[in-house]
């Protein structure tokens, strides 16, 4: 389906507002909440990367300063994790948006301030980052936790579960458990189209 059959007038992206189509093919006028008039490509309202007519931006920006004059720890690894989780979702120019906002991974409205945000995760442990516990799930309370680079890799969207014996763990840990790498294990599966119990090592010889 073309973009201009696209059922686009009147609906609402971000602070955009569809109110007319373009004469140029894929474009769209645009209204802004802030009043501000654009025309806009429709593949970018859709997804994700063009949201506002920049106001948007500067909002967030002068709430970032609003909050290191406040609360006074904007140079500790809480607050720049807390930054970077808001760009990561919102600036479709930073390098890991197609990763989380361009997938639809938002923040909650309430961790738009970071005291709430620190109220509800407490400081960041040394060695540890944020992780969500549903990789597909949103940055809110309830879905997110500090966690070692282990937790965080069993945890990836891209992680392969395997059951034996009734257990069920992550390649990786199959792998640590019978002492074998990853790669190994994968290529055994993949490759030589081993069953799980003989990859393992718990059926027959390699």
């Amino acid at each position: 389906m073309s973009d201009s059959k696209i059922p686009m007038m009147g609906t609402v992206w971000g602070r955009w507002k569809v109110v007319a189509a373009s004469p140029r093919a894929g474009f769209w006028v645009c209204r802004c909440t802030c009043g501000k008039e654009r025309e806009v490509l429709g593949t970018g309202l859709r997804r994700g990367s063009s949201r506002s007519c920049g106001c948007w931006t500067e909002d967030r920006k002068a709430k970032y300063r609003k909050a290191v004059m406040t609360h006074g720890m904007s140079r500790t690894p809480t607050y720049a994790t807390w930054y970077t989780m808001h760009r990561r979702c919102s600036e479709a120019k930073f390098k890991d948006f197609p990763f989380y906002g361009g997938r639809g991974i938002k923040v909650c409205e309430r961790w738009n301030s970071f005291e709430n945000f620190l109220a509800d995760m407490g400081m960041r442990p040394p060695g540890q980052t944020l992780d969500r516990k549903n990789n597909d799930g949103n940055y809110e309370p309830g879905n997110c936790q500090w966690a070692t680079h282990r937790i965080q890799m069993n945890n990836t969207r891209r992680n392969r579960y395997l059951t034996y014996a009734g257990k069920t763990m992550s390649l990786s840990e199959w792998a640590r458990e019978v002492g074998i790498s990853p790669q190994c294990l994968g290529a055994r599966l993949r490759l030589l189209h081993w069953s799980l119990g003989k990859a393992l090592g718990f059926e027959g010889k390699p």
